[in-house]
């Protein structure tokens, strides 16, 4: 199989429900064991520990996920309202940032809510049930070149 467009292959890894359908997903496209298309994160192999320190237990890691979803949006908005996100003009607080950004009684929550999607796909049937939760947001986006630069803690 020739490597897809960008488009069809996030949407079949959208799709992909367990890990092994990832890779298969990759190796179909000719990217699985193609070197020359992976690079470390950061262009710095001694990363692994941040990227890879994520939360051991998954309710905590669902809720982790959901607030860098959130997190996301404020930045989105501190971008358009060209508010500093870091620094000391920049709010100190997640309350802050909202209070600023969306008004201290949130009047637009419902439109705020639409922002957020939590899917949870994956088979229905077997003793051991695990699904797949996908948590999609329309914050402030990632492109390629940019993912070398983000900031993960």
């Amino acid at each position: 199989m020739p490597r897809l467009e960008s488009k069809e292959l996030f949407e079949a890894l959208l799709r992909a429900d367990t890990k092994a359908e990832v890779v298969q997903i990759l190796t179909e496209a000719d990217y699985w064991r193609a070197p020359e298309v992976w690079r470390c994160y950061g262009d710095e192999p001694a990363k692994w520990p941040t990227v890879g320190n994520q939360q051991s237990r998954p309710d905590h890691a669902l809720i982790e996920k959901l607030t860098n979803a959130i997190d996301s949006e404020l930045i989105a908005a501190a971008l358009i309202g060209e508010i500093p996100t870091e620094g000391d003009e920049a709010p100190q607080t997640m309350m802050d940032a909202r209070n600023l950004l969306f008004g201290p009684e949130l009047k637009n929550v419902e439109e705020l809510s639409k922002s957020i999607t939590v899917a949870a796909t994956g088979p229905r049937t077997g003793r051991k049930q695990r699904p797949s939760i996908t948590i999609v947001d329309d914050g402030e986006g990632l492109t390629p070149a940019t993912m070398p630069e983000t900031a993960m803690f």
